[in-house]
């Protein structure tokens, strides 16, 4: 009998569902009203907060089983609100913002009453774990955070979110109401069926699983560019590249829980049939940043976003580039090149048979080289008069990096203090 009942428990843990979150709104802004309003706490017994989230931003919740939010408080000493008692209600709306104008609630007829909690003094997080899982079928979300039994505070309560420039989403009031604009950084948390083993945590793992495997994407990864249907990511393990997939801002990181099916072709990677992909309101400018390629790249460089600087285009399409390390790469889609120029040229690491190549994205002009720029940054300054002070008074031997071409400002042909005194007009003048 017991080895029958532990064979019962080992299966209902292999069956058991996992918890998954996915955060909206993650930011550093602050408001006071929304989703909580402090400042009355201790005095009326009954008031409403009401906000919305538009549906764009909780594709990774369609059709889950909602079974806890918490919101962030950003006051210093946690939550200012003690005793007392707060529910949650929440719903869908086809309203996505509040009159600015007379603003009114949104109808108790649109909520079901999911939680009910007894708010503690000094806690970093409001969370509401809800009686039963309430499923989110699409639409705008409308939560409502009503006080039902008033306590004290001690300061006014601040929350963690981003501002809603422009959109009024949310309202707060008793017998008047009034409308604001910010999104709570809210989590949501919802039972999930347990993966079979198929989870990557960073893209290196994705990338290393057999071919035509399923996964479930549970690390963060970082949107570097768009291009041709496909959206292209890096982490701190390595890149990947979503095909058929939706447009992203450069620099978006992606919620966890996405979904996906491996695939390669001599070597390189891709991932197909992408399901549940949303941004999650963090953001990651330096891993989106194009590296520089300065030396011929490896196949661990496929899908990376890089940039090839300085490149000179003659009237003749360019068909390979010299990288500093004196090695060529061949560059795709030859026909669509820009004038003559010097240029910054963006793009991909694809493969072409067994061959890395190049695939540009944008060609960005540099400007000509100023003269009056004995450093070569591309820019007349306060660091040229520097260097050109520097390299008269050590007659050349300081500074290292200076370029003589660009020194002779006043057109006389000796490099001297009238040649400072011209570059200080011309910066002046600019």
């Amino acid at each position: 009998m017991k080895k029958l009942l532990s064979i019962f428990v080992l299966a209902a843990v292999a069956f058991a569902a996992q918890a998954v979150d996915v955060t909206v709104f993650d930011g550093t802004d602050q408001n006071d009203c929304v989703p909580i309003r402090a400042t009355y706490y201790d005095y009326w017994d009954v008031y409403n907060v009401q906000f919305i989230y538009p549906a764009a931003e909780l594709t990774a919740l369609q059709g889950k089983e909602i079974t806890s939010v918490k919101f962030y408080v950003a006051n210093d000493n946690g939550n200012v609100m003690n005793g007392g008692k707060m529910a949650l209600y929440i719903g869908t709306t086809t309203q996505s913002s509040f009159p600015d104008w007379s603003p009114s609630f949104i109808s108790d007829d649109a909520f079901t009453k999911v939680a009910e909690i007894s708010m503690v003094h000094g806690v970093p997080e409001v969370v509401f774990d809800f009686d039963e899982p309430w499923t989110y079928e699409g639409g705008n979300m409308v939560m409502m955070t009503r006080l039902i039994e008033k306590g004290t505070y001690s300061d006014y309560g601040y929350f963690y979110g981003r501002n809603a420039d422009g959109v009024k989403n949310a309202a707060y009031g008793l017998y008047s109401v009034s409308a604001t604009s910010f999104y709570p950084k809210t989590t949501f948390t919802y039972d999930g069926e347990e993966p079979q083993g198929n989870v990557a945590t960073t893209l290196a793992q994705a990338n290393a699983m057999e071919d035509n495997t399923e996964f479930t994407f549970n690390g963060d990864a970082v949107v570097t560019v768009c291009w041709n249907g496909s959206v292209y990511l890096r982490d701190e393990s390595g890149y990947g590249q979503i095909v058929d997939a939706a447009t992203f801002e450069n620099g978006q990181v992606l919620s966890q829980g996405w979904n996906a099916t491996k695939t390669s072709e001599n070597g390189w990677v891709k991932y197909t049939d992408a399901t549940g992909l949303s941004a999650s309101g963090e953001t990651n400018a330096e891993l989106a940043a194009a590296q520089v390629l300065t030396a011929f790249p490896d196949e661990s460089m496929l899908n990376a976003y890089v940039v090839a600087e300085n490149v000179t285009k003659s009237f003749l399409p360019i068909r390979t580039i010299t990288l500093p390390d004196g090695n060529k790469i061949s560059l795709t889609g030859n026909g669509n090149q820009p004038a003559t120029g010097n240029y910054n040229i963006y793009g991909l690491i694809w493969k072409s048979g067994e061959t890395l190549v190049f695939e540009p994205v944008a060609w960005e002009m540099v400007p000509e080289w100023q003269l009056g720029d004995v450093n070569h940054d591309r820019a007349v300054n306060v660091a040229d008069v520097t260097d050109l002070i520097k390299y008269i008074l050590t007659s050349g031997a300081e500074p290292e990096v200076f370029y003589p071409a660009q020194a002779n400002v006043d057109g006389e042909g000796q490099i001297n203090v009238a040649d400072v005194t011209a570059l200080i007009q011309k910066i002046l003048q600019n």
